[in-house]
């Protein structure tokens, strides 16, 4: 698409111009020196290649905006390289850029304006570095560029249609272990107490009764053949998969500390190999996004698509209801959410 270039005059600097050359030219009239004639002509010449000069780079400049990696954890750096593709070789000009860069899941946006020079050679490069102060996908794009003349008579606006995309996630690494084993137990329990013969976990070994050990565990037939209380240990089913629903917050902050946590624990989940499917509103469906993970990158993923979409989509208050509705089968699941005393991951039954 042809970029339509709008040029705006710079009065204070055209009436300064103007008035040298007039006075240039009045003091030729007045003194007949031909020095002077020359003057008014070079002074002509030189405003006629400055407009000229500017109005041809403007019609020939591109801006491009790269970033490095798609992804970045919350409170990295990366970096932001933005280029001016043009076609001078034997003069510099300022470019004045209007950068804007859209938070979508915030929905949120800040501008910015930087200050480069074209020089000669056909490319002009700088790198900004960024740091990633919030979670959601951002959209970073120049939406204009002015350019000067030499003299600075002239201004020239030109459309730069330039973006590039980068998702800030929060950090699942690890290092914030969840320890999952009572969700895991608690679960198990629920379900059996549920659905005689359901469980959500296997008999890995019997061994003796340790003071301690929960009664639900006692493998009854085989304490009444050995004359002794025998239990069962347990292990999760890998086949399993785990239900964790996100219900966010209409305050952003808080909406980012229930991402960040339903990221450590899912990353805990799938560290165990343990599965799990996130469960999060979409007011555009009417219904709840679904997002199985069986690792780390798929968990990553989930994450970047759940914070591709507005928060003000994710937000229902009757998500309880709708899930039941959604899934009658599912007995248990994991529920993220904010109350009172802060955030909370509790074992909801689907009832």
């Amino acid at each position: 698409m042809e970029n339509k270039i709008h040029l705006h005059f710079r009065w204070v600097h055209l009436v300064g111009y103007l008035l040298l050359f007039f006075g240039d030219l009045g003091a030729f009239f007045v003194l007949r020196s031909y020095f002077l004639l020359m003057t008014a002509v070079v002074i002509v010449l030189v405003g006629i290649l400055s407009v000229y000069g500017m109005f041809y780079l403007a019609g020939n400049l591109q801006v491009r905006l790269y970033i490095y990696g798609q992804n970045v954890v919350l409170g990295d750096e990366t970096e932001l390289q933005v280029s001016l593709l043009h076609r001078v070789r034997y003069f510099a000009l300022n470019c004045m850029l209007a950068m804007e860069a859209e938070n979508v899941f915030r929905e949120s946006k800040s501008l910015w304006k930087i200050s480069m020079p074209v020089q000669p050679g056909g490319v002009s490069k700088a790198v900004l570095p960024l740091k990633a102060e919030y979670l959601g996908k951002y959209h970073i794009s120049c939406k204009e560029g002015k350019l000067r003349d030499l003299l600075g008579i002239v201004e020239a606006v030109i459309p730069a249609e330039s973006y590039c995309e980068i998702t800030v996630l929060p950090d699942i690494s690890g290092e914030k272990g969840v320890d999952t084993s009572g969700f895991l137990s608690g679960m198990s329990e629920s379900e059996e107490s549920r659905e005689k013969g359901h469980d959500f976990s296997e008999v890995h070994d019997i061994r003796e009764y340790i003071p301690g050990d929960k009664l639900r565990d006692i493998h009854w037939k085989i304490s009444a053949k050995q004359g002794e209380l025998m239990v069962k240990e347990r292990i999760s089913v890998s086949g399993s998969q785990m239900v964790l629903r996100i219900a966010l917050s209409q305050e952003k902050d808080i909406s980012e500390l229930l991402l960040q946590s339903a990221g450590n624990v899912a990353a805990s989940f799938v560290g165990q190999n343990l599965p799990v499917c996130l469960l999060i509103w979409n007011g555009h469906r009417y219904a709840f996004d679904a997002f199985h993970c069986s690792d780390i990158e798929e968990l990553r993923r989930a994450l970047a698509l759940i914070l591709a979409m507005p928060l003000s989509v994710r937000l229902n208050d009757q998500q309880t209801v709708y899930l039941k509705n959604s899934y009658p089968f599912l007995r248990t699941y994991l529920s993220i959410e904010n109350e009172d005393s802060g955030i909370q991951v509790v074992m909801r039954e689907n009832v």
